[in-house]
């Protein structure tokens, strides 16, 4: 940052071209011709024609909320973790949310026996019934959760609420919606699941074909709209081409938006992502390109003609009034949501409960510890 009153050096311009090499600007273009070759030579699926693929499926939304959502952050042992689960479909179709406060004391005193002792509840807990339905329908095991969720309760709560997200959706299709093939699951996010083993995500897509189940992960951000090279041959392609469309992404432009295959290819070993990429535009005239265009991740059992049902679907539903959003997206992340206000509320009930049961002086011990863990944050 210049002082007040000085003024950059007009003559020192030469000691910074002396060491300029443009080779590298031939070479960035090159790739980006090769690239542009390989997007335009994919097959491109117009969305805006009648054809023999028919109707659009009715919508059931799927989000969660509550990695973030946790009550007395600076000190783990007096912290809870919220995590809610919720859906909403087309036409006021609802689904009830289910909601799980974590203890932060009994998840770090042993997480494994707390997911144990969860399960255990059947009867009892919303989130102890869905668990236990998506552990028997799918076949994975506590021991395919790997070992990451134990590393604290920030992990924890977070894969929790991903494992939440996947019972909701499997306790759905088993004991809710007999007609489940008549719906479309849309995840929030990418179909990719981390932090978890192989077996995890083997067995759940496993599950998916099996149930033959129309599943999309609808992002709305991506790397390969966002950054490098492959943002500018993605624009240049909604630039000259016309229309609606549905495009599997080709794989040259995903090896260069991302650098390692696991990221992307789901037939990779140690992979984390579960679907294929694709990129829809759904609208043309928006008053920003991006509002009209979504980043989809499909199941591989779904085949060509099932991904255009799914764009078609989404297409119906998608909305200007949230950006380009869907819908029923925004409005069953508000059911799930889990903002930090609730959080604060949380820590103020706890202390007012805590004060009525074991009296003031106690209350403020508490409270003292948490000004200091607050401190001691602050600092770092």
């Amino acid at each position: 940052m210049p002082y007040p009153g000085e003024k950059s050096n007009p003559l020192g311009l030469k000691g910074f071209l002396d060491d300029l090499e443009l080779d590298h600007y031939k070479e960035l273009l090159d790739e980006l011709e090769e690239l542009y070759k390989e997007v335009k030579k994919a097959r491109r699926m117009p969305l805006d024609q009648a054809d023999e693929v028919g109707e659009s499926y009715p919508l059931l939304t799927l989000t969660v909320d509550g990695g973030e959502g946790l009550a007395f952050e600076e000190l783990p042992l007096l912290s809870f973790g919220l995590v809610r689960v919720a859906a909403v479909g087309v036409n006021g179709f609802r689904l009830p949310p289910i909601s799980h406060l974590l203890p932060g004391y009994a998840v770090l005193k042993d997480p494994r026996k707390y997911l144990e002792d969860l399960l255990a509840r059947y009867g009892e807990s919303e989130a102890s019934y869905a668990l236990n339905t998506f552990f028997q329908a799918t076949g994975i095991s506590l021991e395919d959760l790997g070992e990451h969720y134990a590393k604290d309760l920030k992990a924890f709560v977070g894969i929790f609420r991903d494992l939440l997200e996947w019972a909701y959706l499997v306790w759905t299709v088993e004991n809710v919606l007999s007609n489940y093939r008549e719906f479309l699951f849309v995840k929030d996010g990418r179909l990719a699941q981390t932090g978890v083993k192989d077996e995890f995500r083997t067995k759940l897509r496993e599950y998916f074909k099996e149930k033959n189940l129309l599943l999309v992960g609808v992002s709305k951000r991506s790397r390969l709209l966002a950054e490098g090279l492959t943002s500018l041959v993605m624009a240049k392609l909604f630039a000259e081409v016309r229309g609606t469309f549905l495009l599997q992404v080709p794989e040259a432009l995903m090896e260069k938006a991302y650098r390692y295959e696991r990221q992307w290819d789901a037939d990779f070993q140690g992979a984390f992502v579960m679907g294929t990429r694709y990129v829809a535009r759904l609208f043309e005239n928006t008053f920003s390109p991006r509002e009209g265009i979504a980043i989809l991740d499909l199941p591989p059992h779904l085949n060509e003609q099932d991904a255009i049902r799914v764009a078609k679907s989404l297409k119906c539903h998608r909305s200007v009034l949230y950006k380009g959003s869907l819908g029923p997206i925004v409005e069953a992340h508000g059911k799930a949501s889990v903002a930090k206000p609730l959080a604060t509320s949380m820590e103020d009930e706890v202390l007012s409960r805590l004060r009525k049961s074991f009296g003031e002086e106690f209350a403020r011990k508490i409270a003292e510890w948490l000004r200091l863990a607050e401190r001691e944050v602050g600092r770092g």
